[in-house]
Formats: C-alpha cells, sequence, structure tokens
C-alpha cells in the first residue's frame, strides 16, 4: 500500500517527518511547479536542490526519487556541475 500527502513544503520534508517519528520513505514522488518564465532556471535549480537535499533525509537506503517535469526539460545526462547547469534547458 501507499499513502500520498498533499499541501507540504518539498523543501522541508525533514521537518514534517524527522528522525524522532522515524519515518523513511521508499518512494517520493514530485510534481514539480516550475517557475514562470524562460529567465528563471537559476530558480527553478535552487529549488531542485533545496527538495533533494531534504528528500535526501527522509528517503531510505536504494529508495526512488520520482519527479514530475515539463516536456523537453530536464533528463539529459550530467557527469559533473557544469553540464548538470546547462542541462535545465528546453530541448531544441
Amino acid at each position: 500500500g501507499h499513502e500520498v500527502i498533499f499541501d507540504l513544503d518539498a523543501t522541508k520534508l525533514h521537518r514534517y517527518f524527522n528522525d524522532t517519528q522515524m519515518v523513511s520513505f521508499d518512494r517520493i514522488q514530485f510534481n514539480f511547479p516550475h517557475w514562470r518564465g524562460k529567465q528563471n532556471n537559476k530558480r527553478n535549480r535552487h529549488l531542485i536542490q533545496q527538495f533533494m537535499a531534504s528528500a535526501n533525509k527522509v528517503i531510505t537506503p536504494g529508495g526512488q526519487i520520482h519527479m514530475g517535469l515539463l516536456q523537453h526539460q530536464g533528463g539529459m545526462n550530467a557527469t559533473n556541475k557544469t553540464e548538470w547547469r546547462q542541462s535545465w534547458m528546453p530541448g531544441l
């Protein structure tokens, strides 16, 4: 079974499910909200970084994180930070 939880700040998951509650997840689904406008890539990347840091605190070892992105965004392989920064561009 599974439970779906709505209306959480995804950048602060550890505050909702802290160590004293002994809660961890095998899978986290994050439907990414996307900042509007073409010039907000920096904000989008920052939000993803904050989410991943928070999810890392509540995910089980070997757990999965699934993130819903817009068509043509993300999903590109990156082997270093520079490539990752450049990967947040719409596909052509």
